[in-house]
């Protein structure tokens, strides 16, 4: 980056000549690995995973949670997916039973694959 002194302004301040943007690299510093994204490589390294990615997590949490709930709407929501159109608009319902149900849905999935035992589940929403 090109700086010139100060153009007898007489403040004591430098200013960028116009031509010094084209000149500096817009790259931002590397970031540190969080404790939480070192925690899913180690995994993923143990599980034999290279590529896995956090959004991976989310997909396998849907589509369990489809197979186990049986209603795609509640996922949706649990999810919290814009649901879009007139349902959206006039919908504001929290669907806080149905999020709950799912919840334990998808807690169950991972207790089963890591092969622990699964938690009873609250009594089934209304649809």
């Amino acid at each position: 980056m090109v700086v010139r002194g100060t153009a007898g302004a007489g403040d004591g301040r430098a200013t960028p000549s116009p031509t010094s943007c084209s000149r500096v690299a817009l790259i931002p510093p590397p970031r540190r690995e969080s404790s939480g994204q070192k925690r899913l490589r180690s995994w993923a390294e143990k599980a034999d995973i290279a590529d896995f990615k956090p959004p991976d997590l989310r997909r396998w949490a849907s589509t369990n949670a489809n197979a186990a709930v049986g209603n795609p709407f509640w996922v949706e929501r649990y999810l919290d997916h814009e649901i879009g159109g007139v349902a959206g608009t006039y919908n504001l319902n929290a669907y806080a039973e149905q999020k709950t149900y799912v919840a334990y849905a998808i807690e169950n999935k991972v207790r089963e694959a890591i092969g622990k035992s699964k938690i009873p589940m609250p009594p089934r929403p209304k649809e």
